[in-house]
């Protein structure tokens, strides 16, 4: 394999994640463990919901036409039934929300306009028709869409389905993850970095194991299992980086750096069905090649929205924010009385200033800087 590191355009680097395919299938999860998972494919209505008329409050069904007229200072009497299939004329019995109607009730009144004296309901209030009840189909009629393909589960769509009948979702399986330590300071920094990152952006981590040499390191990579395989350290060109000669006797490297800045000796490629992913070891380059890319990769397979999950906003810089031409840049910034004012960006082992930074600007490769008080777009890491 030729050893000779020739960067790419970023862009290239793009198209080649966007175009890795999308194999996940999908799984069923309990509802108590689906928050925040996609669902796979449409999911409708097996069944009207609800499924009768039923009370839609605790109270007392009734006839809402012997409730006219009825006040706190003119209380109307009806007959209380213990329980009652069909009510009779100045008739009511007590409900539970989710109790079916009795027949020819079609009102509950709540429990604190009522007032009860043995066998008699006092009534202090007017309803009607419809009052306290839900109606057969209100909320959905069997056939109907109840969550589309690719929504993100939210707790009170897990209460819809609970309702519809679902005790499982069906949700797109999250991408495993393998993360192999190659670098000889890899481990310390990185490794609970980017642990922490994968799960924000969907994966499921298989496990993280050292690979210091080459041979461990090919036989890592084509272990069959993952999806995706992030391999920290040694992507450079010295004597003891090793893991681009190792992705290239597992499987194919595509790319071996990439005009960015931190983090361009990255490297990607696949090894069997897994997409793999070459970080720096260097904590900030390691951090910024894998935003870039990693996650890029990750939240595609995962379903999530992308390129990453960061808000963003347009605001003004303090200070001229440099940038040399020839590379795209993530530069660190911090934010003070809504000007973006730029932080060191020239050196890439100082992880501190991603730390204190805010977020961050991209600067393209064609661009040498901004002047102050230009806007650019911010985005921001909280």
């Amino acid at each position: 394999m030729s050893r000779v590191f020739n960067r790419r355009l970023p862009e290239e680097a793009f198209v080649w994640a966007d175009t890795l395919p999308r194999p996940l299938d999908i799984e069923l999860v309990p509802l108590h463990a689906a928050a925040g998972r996609m669902v796979g494919r449409d999911l409708h209505a097996e069944r009207n919901i609800p499924p009768q008329r039923m009370a839609a409050a605790d109270g007392f069904a009734l006839r809402s036409c012997d409730t006219i007229g009825a006040s706190d200072y003119s209380p109307l009497p009806l007959t209380l039934q213990p329980t009652a299939a069909r009510l009779a004329p100045a008739e009511a019995t007590q409900v539970r929300w989710g109790d079916p109607m009795p027949q020819a009730a079609d009102a509950v009144l709540a429990l604190e306009f009522a007032e009860v004296a043995g066998t008699t309901l006092e009534v202090t209030r007017t309803l009607a028709a419809g009052d306290g009840v839900a109606e057969l189909g209100e909320e959905f009629r069997a056939g109907d869409l109840l969550l589309p393909e690719g929504r993100a589960l939210r707790p009170q769509d897990l209460a819809l389905l609970a309702q519809a009948g679902w005790d499982k979702a069906p949700v797109w399986r999250k991408p495993i993850v393998r993360l192999l330590m190659a670098g000889r300071y890899a481990t310390d920094a990185d490794g609970p970095m980017l642990t922490n990152l994968v799960a924000r952006d969907g994966g499921c981590l298989e496990d993280v194991r050292v690979a210091l040499d080459g041979t461990a390191l090919a036989a890592a990579l084509v272990r069959p299992g993952a999806d995706v395989i992030l391999v920290v350290g040694a992507t450079g060109e010295g004597g003891s980086d090793h893991a681009v000669a190792s992705l290239a006797q597992a499987g194919v490297v595509d790319i071996h750096g990439v005009a960015i800045h931190p983090g361009g000796n990255l490297a990607l490629g696949k090894a069997g069905d897994a997409a793999v992913v070459l970080l720096p070891g260097t904590p900030l380059a390691c951090f910024s090649a894998y935003d870039l890319l990693g996650a890029r990769i990750l939240r595609r397979l995962a379903r999530l929205p992308g390129p990453w999950p960061y808000r963003s906003a347009t605001l003004p810089l303090g200070g001229k924010l440099a940038s040399r031409i020839g590379r795209l840049e993530l530069c660190r910034v911090q934010v003070r009385d809504g000007l973006v004012e730029p932080l060191a960006v020239a050196d890439d082992r100082i992880l501190a200033t991603v730390v204190r930074a805010d977020g961050f600007v991209i600067m393209p490769a064609d661009s040498e800087g901004c002047a102050r008080g230009s806007e650019v777009l911010v985005h921001f890491y909280d």
